[in-house]
């Protein structure tokens, strides 16, 4: 029998045949080269891992498609790839141009200069192709993927050039760490991110972003809804508002920002009274994921229920839970840890009283080794602007902010530092620091106290309503909805 073959195959198969006779001999194991022409991951022009955007929010886009493989497909892969580098730090958001400019555009080409290599195992040396490389401009401050178009692209093998390729846009250098998306030696189709890859993703962006980006929402409420928002909660994946319809009527409508479109949905309505009377007032409060609201009363034991969010094609629900002995509406609500805490003000010497939710009991218990003798505060607390850190409630008063954290049991209360201004301000809360804005907006924590932050571009003080979701917060105000990325 003969064997014909020509040219660059001949050359593979002896090769093939060669080491396969050497490494029989040898006893050992060897990585033989294929027959046809191999390929590496991609071509990296970061020597050392180097910032490359300066804003957290990044857009990217895919211009044109492989035939390989269906275009849905290819656009989730790059999806999966961008979200993985934006949600191991936190403060980027990388995420799909949708008709604006992108920072980082991924199109397949074969006109591109695609380096080679030289393999380093086995006894001979092939060369290897780069499916992919990474073209800048000038200045840098946008890039393009390239992939080798002629390439037969497989999907386990596109999701891994991309999120390789994903992490070289934004500047990280290759690695050694065999687990890490950095490595030109990671499985093909492992679509993780290795410790190492977090730690070195922190290390470049690790400043606060400080961006607002105008929202583009068709919110299904009227302007005239919106000025009877009673209450607004989050479980931080979803931010849900109790709109007031009179009549004994009342509307929950859900804001999903996961969701490029149609992210508003109506949903069950409140089971229990829902007033702007005083006496009626409605609170909300979440305990790790779980969600309350309920009614306080002056003359009868307040009424809550747990609000259990839609999940699939099981519909949403509410379920009633224990009543609240607590009689009198001006009251701060917050979830601390496993519990939910009641802080009330029922004299006019400035004396707060603490009740507990414990969700595992599903009772109410008022806590006098938590209370306050004296505030030096006249204001009703309901009025007062407060925020959450950690597992610490911040009530900011006039001149005198109190700190109340319910685990320190020798000294629950303490007063900090105030801002040192006056005003109205609205609080909210996200990344472990509390914020106050006004026509201005200040940041605080512990650490570095009180610092003025970047102002919202137009006006939103007195907010129709505010939501705190996966570490953005989200403020509509006057048919305007912005979010805010700390």
């Amino acid at each position: 029998m003969y064997l014909i073959a020509c040219g660059k195959t001949m050359k593979h198969l002896i090769n093939y045949l060669l080491l396969g006779v050497l490494a029989a001999g040898l006893g050992c194991e060897t990585n033989y080269p294929d027959v046809s022409p191999e390929l590496f991951l991609g071509t990296n022009d970061n020597i050392t891992s180097t910032r490359r955007f300066e804003t957290c929010t990044i857009l990217y886009s895919m211009t044109n498609f492989t035939g390989t493989i269906d275009q849905t497909s290819q656009q989730t892969a790059l999806k999966n790839a961008a979200e993985l580098w934006g949600q191991t730090h936190g403060h980027l958001e990388l995420m799909n141009a949708a008709g604006r400019t992108p920072s980082i555009t991924v199109t397949f080409t074969d006109s591109a200069n695609f380096t080679t290599k030289m393999t380093k195992e086995g006894l001979i040396s092939q060369p290897l192709k780069a499916l992919s490389t990474i073209k800048r401009t000038t200045n840098g401050s946008n890039c393009t993927i390239l992939l080798l178009k002629s390439y037969d692209w497989k999907l386990p093998v596109l999701q891994r050039v991309l999120l390789y390729q994903m992490g070289v846009s934004l500047g990280l250098q290759d690695s050694n760490d065999n687990e890490s998306a950095m490595s030109l030696t990671n499985t093909y189709g492992k679509i993780t991110l290795s410790k190492t890859d977090s730690i070195a993703i922190t290390t470049l962006y690790d400043q606060p972003c400080d961006e607002w980006t105008k929202i583009e929402t068709q919110i299904p409420l009227s302007a005239s809804n919106l000025v009877y928002v009673r209450a607004t909660f989050s479980d931080q994946i979803k931010g849900y508002c109790i709109i007031d319809l009179f009549g004994g009527k009342n509307k929950v409508v859900e804001f999903n920002p996961a969701l490029a479109s149609n992210n508003w949905t109506e949903r069950s309505a409140f089971p229990g009274i829902v007033s702007i009377n005083s006496n009626l007032a409605l609170v909300s409060f979440t305990v790790g994921s779980r969600l309350f609201v309920g009614n306080l009363y002056s003359t009868q034991t307040g009424k809550f229920w747990e609000y259990i969010p839609a999940k699939g094609a099981s519909p949403d629900n509410w379920k009633p839970i224990g009543d609240c002995p607590h009689l009198g509406a001006d009251v701060q609500v917050f979830g601390i840890g496993n519990k939910g805490y009641l802080i009330s003000k029922v004299t006019g010497n400035g004396a707060w009283f603490v009740w507990t939710y414990d969700p595992t009991t599903n009772k109410w218990t008022q806590e006098s080794s938590l209370g306050l003798v004296g505030s030096g505060i006249a204001t009703r607390i309901s009025d007062l602007p407060t925020f959450l850190v950690n597992e610490t409630v911040y009530i900011v008063g006039s001149g005198s902010y109190w700190r109340f954290s319910p685990t320190i049991s020798s000294a629950p209360w303490q007063k900090v530092t105030s801002l040192g201004i006056s005003g109205n301000f609205q609080a909210f809360s996200t990344r472990n620091y509390g914020f106050l804005l006004s026509t201005q907006l200040w940041r605080f924590n512990e650490k570095n106290s009180w610092q003025l932050a970047k102002a919202p571009p137009v006006r939103l003080d007195f907010p129709d309503f505010v939501f705190s979701i996966a570490k953005r917060v989200f403020i509509y105000r006057n048919g305007v909805f912005y979010r805010y990325n700390p």
